[in-house]
């Protein structure tokens, strides 16, 4: 009899997935079959290979453990190098396998730093040993070629401290390089000659979104003593973002590529040091003076984030001092947002503030005259507080462009 070819390509396929099973590998993973499948570290007496020793413990007859969730257990091992506790095999252990930060990846200490004997360890480099490691600035004689001048002061001697940190008391005065509250009424001195210098000299490339807008609002106040739609002002939707996001350093070098006639590129923040963490802003920071490096001819105008209701010891205040401080120490270009909105023209200050600029429309009150209107147009905020980063940015440029106040 003659059998259908279909029944034949049946028994075909039932052959192949009969005989193509391995004995080894289960269908259905569970943990506890005593099988690693996909997702488990271990299973049961299955450890894949790995021991005690081969994970860097110090007891290497350690037995290793596999719980109930098929993750490994350690608790025979001992300890190992990076787990932050202290061992009587190592001299330091920083919670970290990190070099370069005082306890090395075998948990030595590292020439030049000292380390407690706590846990996890603190290691601090040692200051007067002639090298320049972590925190330090400087070492004696040696200032890593800083001066007084690329820290943003008039000429002078800069000094090393007895703590290896820069000592400027003999330098010059500090270079007008940060618009803050305090340069808002210096506005009234600038010449027309030196605005005109930033119109006809400056070309500036400025990423923003709705608080970055508060700039540009500002100058559009200011129109009727010098006309910002003159300027040679690029504007780029988009901010800093937060937690590292560098999106607005990709726009930045292909702008300057199209665009090798810009001078000066400055981001605002939105949200982002609300948020932000420490090495987040170190990584904008960074990321900034990458940049800087990169196109010497360009000013590079680094910015805090607006108030947001936490306070002096709020996250966001905290994020913006990482920021104030060391563009203060490497003589940076700041504008300095949240400080001309933490400060009324008498001097009050306000650390519960918010963007809205609540002292704002006090002020107005009792200082109608204190601003033009702007119909409600600057964002989330109120028009005095524009008013106020339109002269202080108009200040920043000045200086940028040549005006020494």
């Amino acid at each position: 009899m003659r059998i259908p070819m279909y029944w034949m390509g049946l028994c075909l396929v039932w052959s192949v997935f009969a005989f193509a099973c391995d004995d080894n590998v289960t269908v259905n993973s569970r943990c506890g079959d005593n099988y690693i499948d996909p997702g488990e570290v271990c299973d049961g007496t299955e450890f894949g290979g790995a021991t005690c020793e081969s994970l860097g413990y110090y007891n290497m007859t350690g037995v290793l453990g596999c719980t109930g969730m098929c993750e490994l257990d350690t608790t025979d091992c001992g300890h190992r190098c990076g787990d932050g506790l202290l061992d009587i095999a190592e001299d330091c252990d920083d919670g970290d396998n990190a070099a370069l930060d005082g306890c090395d990846d075998r948990c030595r200490i590292e020439d030049g730093w000292s380390c407690t004997s706590v846990s996890p360890a603190v290691c601090t480099p040692i200051c007067g040993d002639g090298q320049i490691l972590g925190e330090e600035n400087c070492e004696g004689g040696d200032l890593g070629g800083v001066t007084c001048e690329t820290l943003g002061y008039e000429p002078g001697a800069l000094a090393c401290g007895d703590d290896c940190r820069f000592d400027t008391t003999q330098c010059g005065e500090i270079i007008g390089r940060v618009a803050d509250h305090t340069v808002v009424p210096q506005f009234e001195l600038i010449p027309q000659d030196a605005l005109g210098t930033v119109v006809d000299n400056l070309n500036v490339y400025f990423g923003h979104t709705s608080h970055g807008s508060q700039l540009v609002t500002g100058m559009g106040m200011l129109d009727p003593l010098v006309d910002h739609s003159q300027m040679n002002l690029t504007e780029e939707y988009g901010d800093l973002g937060t937690e590292g996001d560098l999106a607005w350093e990709g726009l930045t070098r292909t702008h300057l590529g199209a665009h090798p006639e810009t001078n000066v590129v400055i981001w605002s923040w939105c949200g982002g040091q609300s948020t932000n963490t420490v090495q987040g802003v170190q990584t904008y920071l960074d990321a900034m003076n990458q940049l800087e490096e990169e196109f010497p001819d360009v000013a590079f105008i680094y910015m805090t984030g607006h108030l947001d209701g936490t306070g002096d010891d709020g996250l966001l205040r905290e994020n913006n001092r990482q920021i104030r401080e060391w563009c203060m120490l490497n003589g940076k270009l700041l504008f300095d947002f949240e400080d001309i909105e933490s400060w009324d023209p008498a001097g009050e200050y306000y650390a519960d503030g918010t963007d809205a600029c609540e002292w704002c429309s006090e002020w107005m009150i009792e200082h109608p005259e204190a601003c033009p209107d702007c119909a409600d147009s600057c964002a989330h905020s109120h028009c005095f507080n524009c008013y106020q980063k339109g002269k202080a940015f108009w200040w920043l440029l000045a200086r940028i462009a040549g005006w020494n106040g």
